[in-house]
C-alpha cells in the first residue's frame, strides 16, 4: 500500500503492456491532488521484496528465533485468534448485508448509474473473498495447533520456497508464493517496508505438505524484519517513472 494516504498500490501499464509499474490507486484516480505517492517498476519492486525476505526471514535461524518466541505465546494467540475468527464472521455477515443492499438499490436506480454500482459490489465482492479466505486460514489455525519444528524441516522449508521466489519465472506465482509470507507491502519515497505472520511461517514450515499459495494472512501475531532490513531503498528507476 502507499505509505502518504493507506491506499493499495495498483498495477498499471505503459506502451502497450511494455512497462509495468504499482502506482497508489487514489493518485491514479485523482491525479497529485488526491495523494502525491509514488509510482515504481513492478520487476524492481518485487525483485527488492523477494531479495528482502530471502535474506532477512527465510533463514533458518531467523525461522528458529521467530517460531520459537511463537510457540511460548501459543496460548495467548489462541485466545486472539478464536477473538479475531469472530471479528471476521461478524464482518462477512456485514459484508454480504451491504452487497445485498447495493444490489436492491441498483433495481430501482438510473440506468446511468448502473456500472457504477456494479463497480461498487464488485468490491464488496472482492472484500468478501478475503474474508472468506482469512475465516477459513483462521480456523486452521485453531483446529491445527502449532508444532515444535525441527531444524531439518526448516532447512528444507527455507529451500523450498526460496526456489519458488528465486527460480519462478511466472510473476503472479511468485507473488502468490509472496502473499504466503507478507501481509503488508508499504511504499514510500525511498523506503519500502514489510510486515508478516509469525504464525503463517510456523504452520507453512511445520507442514507436512507442500505450501500452497492460496491464501493471504493478516490479522494475526505480525514479524517485521529488523529495522536494518525492513526499511530499504528504492531502486531508483523507480523514482522517475509516471503515472
Amino acid at each position: 500500500k502507499c505509505e502518504a494516504c493507506g491506499s493499495p498500490m495498483r498495477l498499471r501499464t505503459g506502451k502497450g503492456g511494455k512497462y509495468r509499474y504499482y502506482t497508489c490507486s487514489l493518485k491514479a484516480d485523482q491525479g497529485v491532488t488526491g495523494c502525491k505517492g509514488n509510482t515504481v517498476s513492478m520487476p524492481k519492486l518485487d525483485a527488492l521484496v523477494v531479495d528482502a525476505v530471502c535474506e532477512k526471514v527465510l533463514k533458518p535461524d531467523r525461522l528458529t528465533s521467530m517460531i520459537s518466541t511463537l510457540l511460548a505465546r501459543n496460548s495467548d494467540t489462541r485466545l486472539k485468534d478464536r477473538s479475531s475468527l469472530r471479528e471476521l464472521q461478524t464482518e462477512r455477515r456485514k459484508t454480504k448485508a451491504a452487497i445485498n443492499r447495493l444490489f436492491d438499490t441498483m433495481e430501482e436506480c438510473d440506468p446511468s448509474d448502473v456500472s457504477l454500482y456494479r463497480e461498487r459490489i464488485a468490491r464488496k465482492n472482492e472484500l468478501l473473498d478475503q474474508t472468506d479466505r482469512l475465516i477459513a486460514y483462521k480456523e486452521r489455525e485453531l483446529n491445527v495447533p502449532i508444532r515444535e519444528v525441527t531444524p531439518k524441516r526448516l532447512d528444507a522449508f527455507s529451500a523450498a520456497i526460496r526456489a519458488q521466489l528465486h527460480d519462478n519465472e511466472e510473476p503472479k506465482f511468485r507473488q502468490a508464493y509472496l502473499r504466503l509470507l507478507l501481509s503488508e507491502v508499504v511504499v514510500g519515497k525511498d523506503t519500502v517496508r514489510l510486515k508478516g505472520s509469525k504464525s503463517v511461517l510456523a504452520h507453512q514450515a511445520a507442514s507436512d505438505k507442500p505450501p500452497v499459495p492460496s491464501m493471504v494472512p493478516t490479522f494475526v501475531e505480525e514479524w517485521r524484519t529488523r529495522h536494518d532490513s525492513n526499511v530499504r531503498p528504492l531502486p531508483s528507476e523507480g523514482s522517475a517513472l509516471s503515472s
